[in-house]
């Protein structure tokens, strides 16, 4: 793969780049949302009036125009109530004196039943599109010269973060772990860096119920989207050569079913000056894959990136509780070896026919493990805490040494220990994530604690 020019390389975003906050106006709620009036209309004199009073509400919550996009359906209200006012008059004894007037306005309360508008709506005003971010260009040792390709399997991240009373976040993906996977792709420097699905968990725009209101401010999405792209810019500039497909899944699939479900007439909608290019409401757009050179593999459950003849690699629509899924896959593939993702576990299992090996295996995932992901099992106590539980999941990422067409490949399922200080061994060499305080990618917003989740979930013993 040839040289290309990357992303700048300095430490920091500078002031320039950030993007600018727009006001929310009433004549910006007229044009994008229908207003229905839920009770007898009073005479009105100017119903933007009106506007500006849920407008300057949404100001004052710090909402901004492209938060306007996430509201399926709301209602609100308002009063208008008499007037006291005071004037001073000048009596017979020559003093002044205080007099209440009581002004009557007609009182009135006035309901409004709000809902996107299903024509086209032109969005310049709502997208925001995330400034470009520059990250420190690592020191990373030359390429080895070596006869085959190498391969890094950075699996199931969940990037998310839950946000507690305190003003606080505890992670969904675990930035442990992930640093770990950071430094050894680093070292590495593979040719092919394959992100295997659910970068993002986006419980925010998912069918099932929530467990918390961790997921339900108005900056939770953008922050995932946001710290994701940093997390991804991190991974290019240490590995400026390396081919990175991102292959869809079933919680980034969240993102277009969104749109489609809420706003169809605008998942179509692209560009004027790039007919061609990606929707604006796309998550390749959202994500700034294009600037970082990332290929988005489209299409879940049937989207697949082929490593060479006899292995291919795909995010992944199965999951036994037993530990059995890589069975179920040499099932289905019975002349084709996979790597799949998906279950969160480290599996792999072999069967020979006609005198070949087939595999399918999975290299665990890069999210937290202990409770953080919205799951069947886990749980959130009544101050909003969670509930420490230990899942059956292991954090790991793989490395496949292969060679192109019908060549051999070889699999190293590399297991990142939480319970070892999130420990790693690969190539001689042992790796454990650095301080919080060093891990520059996970700093995409000033001002953000982020919490350290416990290495080891607490046991509670029976009363």
């Amino acid at each position: 793969m040839s040289n290309r020019e990357r992303m700048p390389t300095t430490t920091e975003t500078s002031q320039e780049d950030q993007p600018e906050k727009r006001a929310i106006t009433a004549s910006l709620l007229a044009h994008y949302f229908d207003f229905t009036p839920l009770d007898d209309a009073p005479d009105i004199d100017n119903p933007l009036d009106e506007l500006q009073l849920l407008a300057d509400d949404m100001n004052a919550q710090g909402l901004t125009p492209f938060d306007l996009l996430s509201v399926p359906r709301a209602s609100f209200s308002y009063w208008e109530t008499a007037v006291k006012k005071k004037r001073i008059e000048v009596g017979e004894d020559g003093k002044s004196h205080t007099v209440n007037d009581i002004e009557v306005v007609p009182s009135r309360a006035r309901r409004y039943d709000i809902r996107p508008q299903t024509r086209d709506v032109d969005l310049s005003e709502f997208i925001i599109t995330p400034p470009p971010v520059n990250i420190r260009k690592t020191q990373s040792k030359p390429r080895k010269v070596r006869h085959e390709k190498v391969l890094v399997d950075l699996p199931d991240i969940q990037y998310a973060l839950r946000e507690h009373r305190d003003g606080s976040f505890t992670p969904v993906h675990d930035p442990r772990a992930i640093d770990v996977a950071l430094q050894i792709t680093k070292d590495i420097q593979p040719d092919v860096i394959v992100s295997g699905g659910d970068e993002l968990d986006l419980p925010e725009l998912g069918r099932f119920d929530a467990d918390s209101t961790h997921f339900m401010g108005p900056h939770s999405v953008r922050r995932s989207v946001l710290g994701l792209h940093r997390l991804m810019a991190q991974l290019r500039a240490d590995n400026q050569n390396a081919e990175i497909p991102m292959v869809s899944s079933n919680h980034v699939e969240r993102w277009d079913k969104f749109w489609l479900k809420h706003a169809p007439h605008l998942a179509e909608v692209r560009p004027a000056d790039d007919p061609e290019g990606y929707p604006l409401l796309s998550i390749e757009r959202a994500l700034g894959l294009k600037a970082l050179d990332i290929d988005y593999i489209a299409g879940y459950a049937a989207a697949m990136y082929r490593v060479n003849d006899r292995l291919i690699t795909f995010h992944g629509d199965k999951s036994k509780n037993n530990g059995s899924t890589a069975q179920e896959y040499l099932k289905a593939f019975p002349d084709q070896s996979v790597m799949f993702h998906h279950t969160h576990r480290m599996e792999r299992e072999m069967r020979t026919l006609g005198g070949r090996v087939i595999q399918a295996f999975s290299n665990g995932c890069l999210a937290n493990t202990q409770g953080a992901v919205p799951s069947y099992h886990n749980a959130v106590d009544t101050h909003g805490e969670i509930v420490p539980h230990q899942e059956n999941w292991q954090n790991g990422i793989g490395v496949v040494h292969y060679t192109e067409g019908n060549g051999a490949f070889h699999v190293e399922q590399v297991a990142i220990d939480h319970n070892d200080g999130y420990r790693a061994f690969y190539d001689g060499k042992w790796y454990e994530p650095r301080p919080q305080a060093e891990r520059t990618w996970e700093q995409f917003e000033p001002g953000l604690t982020i919490r350290e989740y416990p290495a080891a979930p607490e046991v509670r013993n029976a009363a």
